[in-house]
């Protein structure tokens, strides 16, 4: 302090770079302050306290194109930057902060983007129209040694066993299920995908008993639709939103018992779990719908869908082409308009509420021992930060029952008129109104009390 001839300047790290929460200085800096706070006041200043420290203390903010720099009243704060090149930047954003450009496209339509909307339609807006993606758990590597996976480790592994089955069983559709599965196996645990030595084969024969079943349903039903065909590409014209453009895509993965046959089926092995205590998670169902729906339009085709941790197929029924192709362009043009605007609707909810409407507001906010889905993005907690806003327009329960329902309907009953699933109760045989009493229902027609 005695040799500082002009001034002296003294700096410390005020923020956490985690969080943004204040930290204090070093504890003889904090000495000084708490001494000229107790002992010196500003020349001219009514006696308040803080006054002196607050006027020689400046805050800067970490980033240089921080809109602090850049307020009018930024250099009495002792505020400069050399980065000018940002003062433009902010004064257009101040100018255009609520407007967005008008929705533009450069390619048509994919089904991929239409299933992608029914599984999560906030961040496919994120994702499409503003470029911004979130990864919850970061791409990092992992450092430890890997003994027991979580959920989405296991649901890797699956996946990863499934993709690995599937190659091997169309290069030698011959020998049993489980010697392809022992192969891939193999063949993960040499690029280091399963623990070392003992604790492999713990885990293999876990994952052996929840892959198994599933995969030897699978290639029975590969071994009854031996003839794959092919679809033609389809380029459906789409209106909305002032926009007009194409749906393009095509089905290449349909089989038939013969090659003569009027319907054909589509075999889809995929690693998630589609059944939680006797129910269907529909919420898995929802991004195979658009593909069944296009496959329509080749021929009347049923699509059958397994899961690890089960053997029971979920299956999509045929339907008229023109019924299909109704639905495929009525599903595109809510993609246009949610691709315009942020909609009120998060898919596990609209299922929930298609079921129990009553219950439903647990399944958004979330409860005891479970999980909400306004946490899956963070959008959702800024826009609809709870049940009630995201319900309040009534737009939501058009959405649910315009982009869901006719999946559910699909799912009722089968072709015989059996419960879809055959030995699972299906939860659609009963479900609760909008005002809570229970009525029986029938989805393809009109309610009856």
């Amino acid at each position: 302090l005695l040799s500082a001839r002009d001034k002296l300047v003294i700096s410390w790290v005020g923020r956490s770079i985690r969080d943004n929460a204040p930290k204090p200085p070093s504890v003889l800096v904090g000495q000084l302050r708490d001494y000229l706070e107790q002992g010196w006041l500003e020349q001219g200043s009514p006696l308040a306290e803080g006054s002196l420290l607050d006027r020689i203390t400046t805050e800067h903010p970490l980033q240089p194109f921080s809109k602090g720099y850049f307020t009018p009243d930024a250099e009495q704060r002792g505020l400069f930057t050399y980065a000018r090149e940002w003062r433009q930047v902010h004064e257009g954003f101040t100018q255009q902060a609520l407007t967005m450009p008008e929705l533009s496209l450069e390619a048509p339509i994919t089904l991929k983007q239409l299933a992608d909307f029914l599984r999560h339609p906030l961040k496919s807006f994120y994702q499409f129209r503003l470029g911004v993606s979130w990864y919850d758990q970061g791409e990092t590597t992992e450092d430890d040694e890997l003994f027991a996976p979580d959920g989405l480790g296991k649901w890797a592994l699956h996946s990863q066993l499934f993709n690995a089955l599937n190659l091997s069983l169309a290069q030698q559709a011959g020998g049993s299920v489980e010697q392809h599965l022992d192969q891939a196996f193999a063949r993960l645990k040499h690029s280091g995908g399963l623990p070392m030595q003992h604790f492999a084969e713990l885990m293999q024969q876990e994952l052996k008993t929840e892959l198994l079943p599933a995969a030897e349903h699978y290639q029975s039903l590969l071994q009854e639709y031996p003839h794959p065909v092919s679809g033609q590409v389809h380029q459906l014209p789409v209106s909305g939103c002032g926009i007009d453009t194409l749906l393009e895509a095509q089905i290449l993965d349909s089989r038939k018992r013969h090659p003569a046959d009027t319907e054909a089926a589509r075999i889809i092995l995929q690693p998630s779990n589609l059944f939680k205590a006797g129910e269907t998670k529909h919420y898995h169902l929802v991004k195979y719908w658009p593909e069944h729906l296009l496959a329509q339009l080749d021929q009347p085709t049923r699509t059958y869908l397994l899961g690890s941790q089960s053997d029971t197929p979920v299956q999509f029924k045929p339907m008229a082409a023109d019924q299909a192709q109704q639905l495929l362009l009525q599903l595109a043009q809510y993609w246009l308009q949610g691709m315009s605007t942020p909609q009120p609707l998060a898919c596990k909810t609209a299922l929930k509420w298609l079921f129990e409407a009553e219950i439903a507001a647990a399944t958004y906010e979330g409860g005891y021992s479970q999980s909400a889905e306004r946490d899956d993005h963070p959008g959702y907690q800024r826009l609809w930060p709870d049940y009630a806003a995201l319900t309040e327009d009534g737009r939501f329960a058009e959405l649910a029952k315009a982009l869901y329902q006719p999946m559910l309907d699909n799912l009722k009953h089968d072709d015989s008129g059996e419960t879809n699933g055959g030995q699972r109760d299906n939860p659609l045989d009963k479900t609760y109104s909008n005002e809570g009493q229970l009525k029986s229902v029938s989805l393809l027609g009109e309610q009856s009390s």
